[in-house]
C-alpha cells in the first residue's frame, strides 16, 4: 500500500509541473535544421524549468497576420505569441486589435543587392534618381500582398518616396511571390539586381568557402526602408488558456527572444541585425557598406497598406 501511495505521489507530482508548451506562430525560413528557430527550442528550456515551446510557420513572415486573423474569424485560439511579424504587418495587427504590444525582435533594413560579375562597381546608380535608368528592367522583387520584402519596396515608393510608382515599375523586370524564389532566381542568373536585406550581403560574406565569392554580392550604397520584426502576445487568449502557468510562460518566452544570449545567434542563425544594438558582430557585419536608414514617424494603417498595394498593382 505504501508503495502504490508513494507512485501515485510521483505520478501527480509529474503531471502538476507538466505544462503545455508555449505555442509561437512564426514564419518558414525561421525554422529547419540549423535555424533559430530549432536552436531556440532547445535553449527556451534551460531558460525557463519545466518549459516547451511548439512553432508553427506560415511561409512568409507577411502571412503571420492574415494567419491570426482568420483565427480570430473562426474563434480559434490557436497560439500565444506571434514571432517575427513585419513592421507595417505589426502596425495592421495592432490597430486591429490581433496582438498586444510587443518588442522589437530583429531589425536591419531592405536594400538593392547586386550581382557584380553581371553589374560591376563602375556602372552602379549614386542616388535613386539614376535608378530607373541603370537598373531599368534589371530588378527582381516580391508581390507585396505575399511578401514582406514586397511590402518594403512599397515603403520605398510610397513613405520614402525615393522613386515613382512609374520609375519603380520601370526599373522593375519580374515580381516573384516570396523572397525565397525572388533571391533563388537571382542567384540562377535572372536579373543583375534583387530587392532584399543589408544583411544578404553579410550571408555571403559570411558563408561563402570561395573567397572570391564573398564579396560577389553587394549592397547599392543608398538610403533604404528600415525592416523591423516584432514579438507579440496574441489578443484575446488570456480568458482561453487551459492551464494559468501557460500564460507566464509566453511571457518568459518574450523574455527570452529579448535576451542577449537568443539576440546574439540572430546575426548567424537568421541573417538579420539583433534588436539589441548593443550585441557585437560578426566580422562579416562589419564589413558591410555605409547606408543611411529610413524610418517612418509612425507604423503604416492598414488602409494605406491596401492603397499602396493598390496603386502598385494598377
Amino acid at each position: 500500500m505504501k508503495k502504490v501511495l508513494v507512485c501515485a505521489f510521483f505520478w501527480i507530482a509529474s503531471l502538476a509541473q507538466a505544462r503545455d508548451a508555449v505555442r509561437v506562430l512564426t514564419y518558414d525560413s525561421l525554422l529547419g535544421k540549423g535555424s533559430l528557430g530549432e536552436w531556440i527550442e532547445s535553449e527556451f528550456p534551460k531558460f525557463c524549468d519545466g518549459c516547451s515551446v511548439k512553432f508553427v510557420s506560415t511561409k512568409e513572415n507577411s502571412g503571420l497576420v492574415g494567419r491570426l486573423r482568420a483565427d480570430r474569424k473562426a474563434k480559434r485560439a490557436d497560439f500565444d505569441l506571434a514571432l517575427g511579424i513585419e513592421a507595417s504587418q505589426y502596425g495592421a495587427a495592432l490597430e486591429e486589435k490581433i496582438v498586444q504590444p510587443g518588442r522589437v525582435f530583429d531589425r536591419g533594413a531592405f536594400a538593392l543587392i547586386v550581382d557584380t560579375h553581371r553589374f560591376p562597381e563602375k556602372d552602379w546608380p549614386k542616388s535613386w534618381t539614376e535608378v530607373p535608368v541603370k537598373l531599368a528592367g534589371k530588378v527582381l522583387v516580391q508581390d507585396p500582398r505575399l511578401s514582406a520584402p514586397g511590402t518594403g519596396w512599397l515603403r520605398m515608393i510610397f513613405e520614402m518616396k525615393a522613386l515613382s510608382p512609374a520609375e519603380a515599375k520601370r526599373a522593375v523586370l519580374r515580381v516573384f511571390p516570396s523572397w525565397s524564389s525572388a533571391y533563388s532566381a537571382f542567384l540562377a542568373g535572372e536579373g543583375v539586381a534583387v530587392w532584399s536585406y543589408l544583411s544578404s550581403e553579410a550571408y555571403h560574406r559570411c558563408s561563402e568557402k570561395k573567397p572570391e565569392e564573398r564579396a560577389r554580392y553587394r549592397a547599392l550604397p543608398l538610403t533604404y526602408p528600415v525592416h523591423e520584426e516584432y514579438v507579440a502576445r496574441v489578443s484575446g487568449l488570456e480568458g482561453s488558456v487551459e492551464q494559468p502557468a501557460r500564460a507566464t510562460d509566453a511571457a518568459r518566452f518574450q523574455d527570452f527572444v529579448l535576451s542577449k544570449v537568443v539576440q546574439e545567434k540572430i546575426p548567424t542563425l537568421n541573417w538579420m541585425f539583433p534588436a539589441d544594438v548593443t550585441t557585437r558582430l560578426p566580422e562579416c557585419y562589419r564589413a558591410l557598406p555605409r547606408i543611411i536608414e529610413w524610418k517612418a514617424g509612425s507604423l503604416p494603417k492598414a488602409k494605406d497598406l491596401r492603397r499602396w498595394t493598390d496603386e502598385w498593382s494598377l
